[in-house]
């Protein structure tokens, strides 16, 4: 949120404050300068103290000009905000779309490199071996039959080739 204090000659005050309670702990903490500002109950006046001291985030930006901004000048100045306010913006997107996509990440990787020894571990338990090795009751069956196919094939190719030997011509 954006306050412009009225102007005094030669005088330029404008002063960035968060709205939300939750948000002034953080926001922009980093800004070497940064003060807060103390709203007295009397109108018209407030004392800047040291960061621990109010309710809002405010950054002292008064500054004594020698002479008013010119159209132009303002002109620029506002363009220079709605920029800054633009990259602000692109940079906060940017960080919300990548953070999903980095905790994927080393969600992934995590799974990744240990999903085998949970696999081993899991699978390697002795009391299980016997269990997982056992045969189903429908598997053993249809060896068995496999088996006695492939004994009566044998017997068949063993008489067949009797039967070619024997009849010479």
């Amino acid at each position: 949120e954006q306050k412009v204090q009225p102007r005094t000659e030669g005088e330029v005050s404008t002063t960035t404050s968060v709205s939300n309670p939750s948000e002034q702990a953080s926001f922009m903490s980093w800004v070497p300068g940064l003060k807060r500002e103390t709203r007295s109950s009397v109108p018209g006046t407030s004392r800047v103290d040291g960061p621990s001291a109010s309710s809002e985030n405010m950054i002292n930006s008064s500054y004594k000009l020698p002479r008013e901004l010119s159209s132009r000048e303002q002109l620029d100045s506002a363009l220079v905000q709605k920029l800054i306010k633009s990259y602000f913006n692109i940079v906060c997107k940017n960080i919300q779309d990548n953070i999903p996509k980095a905790v994927m990440c080393f969600l992934v990787n995590y799974v990744k490199e240990r999903i085998q020894s949970e696999l081993v571990e899991k699978l390697y338990k002795t009391e299980e071996f016997n269990q997982l090795l056992e045969e189903s009751d429908d598997i053993h069956r249809r060896r068995q039959e496999a088996t006695e196919m492939l004994k009566a094939l044998q017997k068949a190719a063993q008489i067949i080739g009797e039967v070619r030997d024997s009849q010479l011509w």
